[in-house]
């Protein structure tokens, strides 16, 4: 059996190193390519997924894009609006993908107030490309993860452990 398609638009790599200002077509190039694979039979994930429904990505088959907060927050920070711009013209053009917005944070404060907080990140976002995008609603599905991810872990209370990431699961 086939694991489902998962695309990270990522706001985050694990070895820390960060591709901003990706454009749609950047974003739908990763797509198609992914989804061909795919179609081949490749198994393109191999890790494992963690219990919190988050997923480990190799770094070459993700689709990076990078939102931040500031602490303690989940406003979307305006210097984010145009990474969010081409993130929404890449979905509207991938006709009903299902997509999972994943929230993080630092590792400042108490596990359960981060969880809340990831989740009002993922939220954020959801009501961002709900409003200003027309994105289906029904796409889109929330998660927090808290600190559990970080992407910074010798630095846990660094800013950018503070995110949210995308993927997208066709």
């Amino acid at each position: 059996m086939l694991r489902p398609l998962i695309l990270s638009a990522l706001l985050a790599l694990p070895t820390g190193a960060l591709a901003q200002d990706m454009t749609a077509e950047e974003i739908l190039a990763r797509l198609e390519r992914q989804a061909l694979g795919l179609a081949k039979g490749v198994e393109f994930y191999p890790t494992e997924t963690a219990d919190d429904g988050y997923r480990t990505m190799p770094v070459e088959d993700q689709v990076q894009l990078r939102i931040q907060f500031a602490f303690d927050s989940a406003d979307i920070l305006e210097s984010e609006i145009a990474d969010l711009a081409e993130l929404c013209t890449a979905i509207n053009a991938t006709s009903g993908a299902n997509i999972n917005i994943i929230g993080h944070t630092d590792a400042a404060g108490a596990e359960a107030y981060n969880k809340a907080l990831s989740e009002q990140r993922a939220s954020a976002v959801v009501a961002h490309l709900t409003g200003e995008c027309g994105v289906e609603e029904t796409q889109l599905q929330a998660v927090g993860v808290g600190e559990r991810h970080l992407l910074e872990p010798e630095n846990p209370r660094g800013d950018r452990n503070r995110r949210v990431e995308i993927q997208m699961a066709l």
